[in-house]
């Protein structure tokens, strides 16, 4: 990962150095939703015991604006939410524990800062590949209760604020001078996540389908 934020950062600084040679730019705004897809995970939980943790399908939401140059490059905020429900749940004992209600899900409310470059086809189809680095708020919301030598404990969620990256690609389609269509692909990951009760790592696979309107 570490290889990874140094490509990233190289590529923006080579990027807002190449800002004064770009003429002939425009402003956009949008918003996208699809398929939230976390990769299998390990998680580590407060005894050091480690299990693999695979998830349900989930959802993504994001809201964006940037700015295209000239040359092909564009710059881009974007804010994201995603969560999906784990679909190993766990329900009886372990050790002194005894488990019910078990009812969990991963969530995280994203920032980004992305760098993209557009393959001028001449045409109405624009490719793109990029990335991006940022934050993000990543909680997991514990609906479950635990019973441990007669007394029962009630988690209610967990949350961190981590490094997040995302790298990644998809089409335009315009429909007119101002307004396409977006479909996109990004692989979406976080540094790992120490909450209070378990170790988490979040790596995932995000598609969405969204619509780009250009001022």
């Amino acid at each position: 990962m570490n290889k990874l934020i140094v490509i990233l950062v190289g590529v923006l600084v080579l990027a807002m150095s190449s800002i004064g040679y770009a003429a002939g730019g425009r402003g956009y705004v949008g918003g996208s939703a699809g398929v939230f897809l976390p990769r299998d995970s390990n998680v580590t939980d407060i005894n050091g015991s480690t299990t693999n943790q695979s998830y349900e399908t989930g959802y993504v939401i994001t809201g964006f604006g940037g700015y295209e140059f000239g040359n092909g490059l564009r710059v881009e905020g974007e804010l994201a939410y995603r969560e999906a429900g784990l679909d190993n749940h766990v329900a009886g004992s372990y050790s002194n524990y005894n488990y019910y209600n078990h009812n969990d899900s991963l969530w995280a409310f994203s920032g980004m800062a992305n760098l993209f470059y557009d393959i001028n086809t001449r045409s109405i189809v624009t490719p793109y590949l990029g990335g991006g680095i940022g934050f993000a708020v990543v909680g997991f919301d514990n609906r479950y209760n635990d019973y441990y030598n007669n007394y029962y404990y009630d988690y209610g969620y967990e949350e961190k604020t981590v490094f997040a990256y995302q790298v990644g690609g998809g089409m335009c389609f315009d429909l007119n001078r101002n307004m396409a269509l977006d479909v996109g692909y990004r692989y979406f990951g976080t540094e790992k996540i120490h909450f209070d009760f378990r170790d988490v790592e979040l790596e995932s696979h995000n598609v969405t389908v969204g619509v780009k309107f250009k001022f």
